[in-house]
């Protein structure tokens, strides 16, 4: 892979887990207002929440192999 492949790759997955982190926070929003109606958590959203949140951490393990004078 050459050097600009690795930066390509790199702004691609930054670029993933800010999408995905903007989405986990409307989530919680979501799960927050309707916790605050008395409604129960729907599991789908909940299950939704925690699948983003854990593909988020293997970006996040990913972006740790970017080189540093590309963050």
């Amino acid at each position: 892979m050459t050097q600009q492949d690795i930066k390509t790759r790199c702004a691609h997955l930054r670029r993933l887990r800010d999408r995905m982190n903007e989405e986990i926070q409307l989530l919680q929003t979501t799960l927050r207002e309707t916790e605050a109606r008395g409604f129960d958590n729907p599991i789908q959203t909940v299950d939704v929440l925690k699948s983003l949140q854990h593909v988020c951490n293997k970006v996040d393990l990913e972006l740790e192999k970017c080189p540093a004078d590309d963050v």
